[in-house]
């Protein structure tokens, strides 16, 4: 519908608008580098969900488990 994915910085721009958060106030999960590198540029909060095993110096998880833990 917006034209636009990940990692296009647009994306994380048009989703933090239509939820009215400021980007600090946002974590976003995800299991690939270059998607978490522009959430991060942005001031969002970034967590790999590692199922892939790819290089990531950042913030980590492997289990929902450990998701949950970071979340609270």
């Amino acid at each position: 519908d917006v034209k636009c994915r990940k990692p296009d910085r647009k994306i994380y721009e048009l989703t933090l608008e239509q939820i009215g958060k400021k980007p600090e106030e946002c974590l976003f999960i995800d299991n690939t580098g270059k998607n978490l590198l522009v959430a991060q540029e942005l001031g969002i909060v970034p967590v790999m969900f590692d199922r892939d095993k790819e290089a990531y110096t950042g913030t980590k998880v492997t289990t929902f488990e450990e998701l949950a833990r970071i979340i609270e």
